[in-house]
């Protein structure tokens, strides 16, 4: 936690509805680090050939001096084994003093493209950067160790910059406090992922492209989420799993709020406002398209006029969509969307254990 923070430790009523709207527009710029071309083009110049392994040891390169394994640990992430070894062998190739300059040098480039010199120059873009930024750095880190260590880096000059680099210490905070709520549930990352897809929010198997995850991994921690009554046979969720489900993300979203709490019920409004501009033109692009591993706004809410992004704070489902994009159709979470290509015979939950 930055010393010239103020956090105040007395109880607040965090707004669940507010901070997952705050979500769907934060995310996709904090996505661009992840999959802008100049972002990958520039790490593997550098020798980090894979575009999963290099964001992953980017990302982890803020708590050096700490050692590859612990970094990894801390952070908290379910990744598979071969991923692992990767960015063990890898993490320390590149000090990270360099691979900071370079990151910032790439999304310096990908948001000149992006946003174009109007958005860049305009005003807007200052205001949205400074109300970030100050969310960010009310950010209540402790616990959170990527979301502190990024809270501790000096900050870039330009706003487009101070914008993304705000939203990835949001978007760190956010994701520490989900992982907290799934321990207290003592459910693992991995189960995470799979309530994930039953619930239908993203693509099995882009997740675990994206992390590494080996088959009969995911199948034993499937199956331990049957044997708890959380899924049924076909792996959809089950009434008491849609129920745990719903408390994971209320929970989730009103530990999110904390920062927008801070900032004041009148500037977090504000902010929401500024940032629909610069999330429809990150969408735009395209670059995201591929991105299955993180639920994105629907572009109805993210793309629309600015007061479209408030209509649905009072919405107790707010509409979510694939990280492609596409509409959520019925049925999706169930067996058949991530377990493609197994027959249909042997997708029944595996016998009890005895």
């Amino acid at each position: 936690m930055p010393m010239n923070g103020a956090v105040s430790d007395v109880a607040v009523q965090h707004d669940a509805a507010r901070s997952r709207t705050f979500w769907w527009p934060i995310e996709p710029i904090n996505a661009v680090a992840r999959f802008a071309p100049e972002v990958i083009e520039a790490t593997a110049r550098m020798g980090l050939h894979d575009p999963v392994a290099a964001h992953l040891i980017t990302r982890l390169s803020s708590l050096a001096p700490l050692p590859p394994r612990v970094r990894l640990v801390a952070a908290g992430w379910h990744v598979g084994p071969t991923l692992e070894r990767m960015v063990l062998r890898r993490g320390d190739d590149v000090r990270p003093e360099t691979l900071r300059t370079v990151q910032l040098h790439a999304l310096d480039q990908a948001f000149w493209r992006i946003y174009g010199t109007e958005l860049i120059r305009s005003d807007h873009l200052v205001s949205a950067s400074q109300l970030a930024r100050r969310a960010a750095e009310l950010a209540d880190c402790r616990g959170r160790a990527l979301a502190a260590a990024q809270q501790c880096l000096e900050w870039p000059t330009f706003p487009h910059l101070v914008l993304w680099q705000a939203s990835a210490i949001l978007s760190e905070h956010r994701a520490f406090g989900r992982r907290a709520v799934l321990m207290a549930e003592s459910l693992t990352p991995l189960q995470g992922h799979i309530l994930d897809v039953a619930a239908g929010v993203g693509d099995i198997e882009s997740i675990r492209l994206s992390h590494a995850i080996m088959r009969p991994a995911w199948s034993t921690a499937e199956s331990l989420l049957a044997d708890r009554g959380l899924l049924d046979e076909e792996g959809a969720l089950t009434s008491r799993g849609r129920n745990l489900y719903a408390s994971i993300d209320s929970r989730t979203d009103r530990a999110a709020d904390q920062p927008l709490a801070a900032l004041g019920d009148a500037d977090a409004s504000t902010l929401i406002d500024l940032l629909a501009p610069f999330t429809r033109a990150v969408i735009e692009t395209g670059d995201l398209g591929s991105l299955q591993t993180m639920c994105l706004p629907d572009p109805s809410v993210a793309m629309g006029p600015k007061r479209q992004l408030a209509t649905n704070l009072g919405a107790p489902t707010p509409a979510r969509v694939s990280c492609a994009l596409a509409p959520r159709r019925p049925g999706l979470g169930r067996a058949e969307r991530f377990r493609a290509g197994r027959p249909r015979q042997q997708r029944r939950r595996p016998a009890a254990r005895t």
